[in-house]
């Protein structure tokens, strides 16, 4: 099996998979030639069917671990509420809350939340 025949199986299967609430993440690590996963990213649900879950994220084009973060779960909160409005599961209306009944706590300022936030 060629390294096309793999790519169309492996694009036929993330279709397959897409009437499940799963994203993909593909991160290409280093200087080799990305353009397969690359292509696995580029689905067109109109003419290709199911939904598209899949991203791919070059490790070497981000600076920063930040950037990085972003990249990788950019696409994934609009890729699960697509599954569900697909599926008719909407949220329920919240409760009826009166605004002086809300605590707005300080922010955490410990070393772990500095770090982890930059």
């Amino acid at each position: 099996m060629g390294n096309d025949e793999h790519i169309r199986e492996t694009k036929r299967a993330l279709i397959e998979a897409s009437s499940s609430p799963l994203s993909v993440v593909i991160v290409g690590i280093g200087d080799a030639d990305f353009s397969a996963m690359e292509s696995l990213d580029e689905h067109d649900p109109q003419t290709e069917g199911g939904r598209d879950i899949t991203k791919f994220v070059g490790f070497n084009e981000y600076n920063s671990y930040n950037a990085l973060t972003a990249a990788v779960l950019d696409e994934i909160p609009d890729q699960l509420v697509d599954f569900y409005y697909e599926k008719g599961i909407l949220p329920p209306q919240p409760p009826n809350m009166n605004k002086d009944d809300v605590e707005i706590m300080p922010a955490d300022d410990d070393e772990r939340t500095v770090n982890f936030l930059g």
